[in-house]
């Protein structure tokens, strides 16, 4: 388990030691108040460690800006590889409330199959249904 552990680990070694040097703070926040690019990558053998990290910053970043109820400041999201999030349950929020708020979005794959056996074929038809509403 430790050694499974450690591989996974040591892959992020390189960007904690950026991290810990960094002169500028990063918020969330900061992000939605500029005209800036945030990516968040990372390869598909870090999927199952990093998915859920990415989906809360997604859930987070869907929040804020909804909350900041600012009709003419607009932030584009896009969700690349989308299937390697852990889940979506923000794009539902983002949909209700995300257009008000000058948020928009983008759910990119590579085929409906590949979201089907993430999510299922219920939640795949809705994400469907919603993005035709659009």
């Amino acid at each position: 388990i430790v050694s499974t552990c450690s591989a996974t680990i040591n892959k992020l070694s390189v960007a904690a030691a950026l991290w810990q040097r960094a002169t500028t703070r990063f918020s969330l926040t900061d992000f939605l108040a500029r005209r800036e690019v945030l990516h968040f990558a990372f390869t598909p053998d870090m999927a199952a460690v990093l998915g859920g990290v990415a989906n809360a910053l997604m859930a987070t970043l869907v929040q804020l800006a909804i909350d900041r109820d600012e009709e003419f400041n607009h932030t584009y999201l896009i969700a690349d590889e989308s299937k390697y999030l852990a889940d979506m349950t923000w794009l539902d929020e983002m949909a209700a409330r995300g257009r008000g708020a000058g948020l928009g979005a983008a759910v990119i794959a590579q085929a409906v199959p590949g979201l089907v056996a993430k999510w299922g074929e219920a939640k795949v038809n809705e994400l469907l249904e919603l993005l035709a509403c659009w």
